[in-house]
């Protein structure tokens, strides 16, 4: 909780300092992707696909609702908070089955608040490059057999609430409009120090974002 009380002690602060005619606020819509790494026990699962073998037969992925605003700092150079509300979705780990030697399949999903700060530059075409710091809060999280339609949604509370991320982004502006893709790298393992010691998920998540640009 306290590195979600200094963000958005951060957001506070940087709000009443952008009075000015210069600053201007955007709303996105995103679509997302989980990238696991070496470490991590999740697989990609896509924005949208269909597949008839499976209970929920339309595949559908992660989306979420984001705000920021942007204060320019030079003529180049620009700080960009963000605000956002998103599901992930991911393979989880197949488990083997002894009573039929098959491989059973879970589908998880999770809900997070994810504040972040990016520092921007700007190159030419309208393009910016920003990096910064950021942090997941995790608001439910749930899995569900992929194949098995009488199974439900069942509660997941082995993860970490507030995981840091390193945030990675490229964006273009056309008019209004606001094109982004931002990457946040994990800089935590994911799991609760009581399963920490022996197990480790670190994944990334990749953001692909349509924003309207608002004074």
């Amino acid at each position: 909780m306290r590195v979600l009380l200094i963000f958005t002690l951060c957001w506070w602060a940087v709000l009443n300092a952008t009075a000015q005619s210069d600053t201007y606020f955007c709303v996105s819509l995103n679509t997302n992707i989980v990238v696991p790494t070496a470490k991590s026990e999740r697989y990609t699962y896509p924005i949208y696909g269909l597949n008839a073998d499976l209970a929920d037969q339309h595949m559908i992925g992660g989306f979420g609702l984001q705000f920021s605003f942007t204060k320019p700092i030079t003529d180049k150079l620009e700080i960009k908070p963000y605000l956002h509300l998103s599901r992930i979705k991911y393979w989880d780990e197949s488990t083997y089955n002894q009573w039929n030697s098959t491989l059973f399949y879970t589908i998880g999903t999770s809900y997070i608040l994810g504040v972040g700060g990016l520092v921007q530059v700007e190159i030419p075409g309208n393009i910016k490059l920003g990096a910064g710091l950021a942090s997941q809060t995790q608001l439910k999280a749930t899995s569900k057999a992929a194949y098995a339609k009488d199974l439900y949604n069942v509660r997941v509370n082995s993860y970490k609430t507030i995981l840091l991320t390193l945030p990675i982004e490229v964006g273009y502006a056309k008019d209004k409009m606001q094109y982004a893709v931002r990457y946040e790298h994990p800089l935590m393992n994911a799991y609760r120090a009581s399963l920490s010691e022996y197990l480790e998920d670190r994944y990334g998540v990749v953001y692909f974002s349509v924003g309207y640009r608002i004074k």
